[in-house]
C-alpha cells in the first residue's frame, strides 16, 4: 500500500514540475515570424532579367528566358517577342537578314547596345543600317551617383505619361527622320522605334530598368507589360554571346559526353587488375666477390685499360712497401729491388720488372699481376717487425 502512495505521489510531483516549466516558458517566451533576406538566388544571379519574366507569366504571357546567340541569329518564328539584353557584335549578313525578315513578318524586337565602339572599332551593323549609334558620357564621381535620371514618356494608347529611370551617361544618336517613336534625352534619344512591315523595332539607350533589382521601382513593370501586350510568345535573350565550347559540346552531344567519361572511368579500373601470367619478382642471388672482380676485370680488358690498371696497382704495392718499411725511400731502384727480392722470395730483376716495367704480352701481364700479389702478400709476416740496414 506504501509503495502505491509513493509511486503516485511521485507521478503527482512530476506532473507539477512539467506544468511550472510549462507555464515558465509560456511566460517568457512567444511565437513571432520574421522575414530574413537570404539574398537572390544562383538563377536570379545568372539571369537579371528573372523578375521581368515572372512578371510577364503572372500577366498570362507565354515567356521564357534564353542565353546563346543563335536565338538572336536564327529567331523562332512562333515568337512575337524578343527581348534582348545586351546586342553584342554584329551579325553575320545572312542571319542579320534572316532577323530583319522575321521582324516585318510581326515580330517585335528591343534591343539595347552593350557599348559603344571605340574609334578604331566598327558598331554593330544592324544599328548603324537604321542611322542609330550609342553614345556614352564620362561623368564625375558625385555624377555618377546620380546616373539613373526619371524621363517622362508618352506612349500610344495610354492616357498618363510613364516615368522611367534611364541611365543618363547613355545616349542614343539618330542620323534618320523617317522614326516612329522617340524618347529624348539631354543630348540625344533614350529611346527610339522603328515600324518594321508588320514588326516593330524598338532600340534603347540602356535597359536597366528591366532587371531584377529596378524592375520594381517607376513604372518599368507597366512600360515592359505595354511593350509586349498582345503580341504572342515572349522571349528574353538574357545573353546572346556565344557560348563556350564545352557548353556546346554538352548541350548537343550530353550522352557522348557521358559515355567518355563512363568509358574512361571503366578504362582506369580496368588497369589496376593484372593481365598475363605473373612475373617472378624474387630477389636473384647475389654474385659473389670473385665472381664481380673477374666480370670487372674482364671489361677493363676489352677496354684496353689493363696496363693503365696493372700501373696502378704497382704504384699501390711499391706505396705499402715504403709505408712498412720507410728506410727503402732512401735507396736507388736497384737497392730497393734487392732489399724487397730478399724478403719476398723473388730475384731483383723479377721485382724491378713487375715494379717498374709494363708488360706488353698478355701472358707477362698475367705473371706480373702474380708477383704482384706475392709482393702484397710478403708484406704481411713482416707487419709486427722493422727491418734496419
Amino acid at each position: 500500500m506504501k509503495s502505491r502512495l509513493l509511486i503516485l505521489f511521485a507521478l503527482l510531483l512530476l506532473l507539477a514540475v512539467v506544468a511550472g516549466v510549462a507555464a515558465w516558458f509560456l511566460e517568457n517566451f512567444e511565437r513571432r515570424s520574421t522575414e530574413v533576406r537570404l539574398g537572390m538566388s544562383a538563377e536570379a544571379r545568372r539571369n537579371p532579367l528573372l523578375a521581368a519574366e515572372i512578371f510577364l507569366q503572372r500577366q498570362g504571357l507565354d515567356v521564357k528566358s534564353l542565353s546563346g546567340r543563335e536565338y538572336l541569329s536564327k529567331p523562332d518564328a512562333n515568337t512575337g517577342v524578343l527581348l534582348v539584353k545586351d546586342l553584342g557584335p554584329s551579325l553575320a549578313p545572312e542571319r542579320e537578314r534572316a532577323l530583319l525578315e522575321w521582324i516585318e513578318a510581326g515580330g517585335h524586337l528591343i534591343v539595347s547596345p552593350g557599348r559603344a565602339p571605340d574609334e578604331d572599332e566598327p558598331g554593330n551593323h544592324l544599328l548603324e543600317s537604321f542611322g542609330v549609334s550609342l553614345v556614352e558620357y564620362v561623368e564625375s564621381d558625385e555624377e555618377e551617383s546620380q546616373a539613373d535620371s526619371s524621363v517622362s514618356m508618352e506612349y500610344t494608347g495610354y492616357d498618363e505619361p510613364l516615368q522611367v529611370e534611364f541611365d543618363v551617361r547613355r545616349e542614343l544618336m539618330v542620323e534618320r527622320d523617317d522614326i516612329d517613336w522617340l524618347v529624348p534625352g539631354l543630348n540625344g534619344y533614350h529611346l527610339v522605334g522603328f515600324q518594321l512591315g508588320r514588326g516593330y523595332l524598338t532600340i534603347l539607350s540602356d535597359n536597366r530598368f528591366l532587371t531584377n533589382s529596378r524592375i520594381v521601382e517607376r513604372d518599368h513593370a507597366l512600360l515592359l507589360a505595354l511593350l509586349t501586350e498582345d503580341q504572342g510568345a515572349v522571349r528574353l535573350l538574357y545573353s546572346a554571346n556565344m557560348p563556350s565550347l564545352l557548353t556546346l559540346i554538352w548541350k548537343n552531344a550530353a550522352y557522348a559526353v557521358l559515355s567518355a567519361l563512363l568509358l574512361l572511368l571503366l578504362s582506369i579500373w580496368r588497369l589496376t587488375y593484372r593481365s598475363g601470367p605473373i612475373l617472378n619478382t624474387g630477389e636473384q642471388a647475389r654474385r659473389n666477390l670473385l665472381e664481380h672482380l673477374q666480370a670487372g676485370g674482364e671489361y677493363l680488358w676489352k677496354l684496353d685499360r689493363a696496363v693503365a690498371l696493372r700501373e696502378r696497382s704497382a704504384g699501390i704495392v711499391e706505396k705499402r712497401w715504403l709505408q712498412r718499411h720507410p728506410q727503402l725511400a732512401r735507396f736507388d731502384q736497384q737497392q730497393r729491388c734487392l732489399w724487397i727480392g730478399q724478403r719476398s722470395g723473388l730475384s731483383a730483376q723479377t721485382v724491378y720488372e713487375t715494379l717498374y716495367v709494363v708488360p706488353v704480352e698478355e701472358q707477362k701481364m698475367i705473371q706480373a699481376s702474380a708477383n704482384l700479389q706475392k709482393l702484397l702478400a710478403a708484406l704481411r709476416p713482416d707487419s709486427h717487425r722493422s727491418e734496419k740496414m
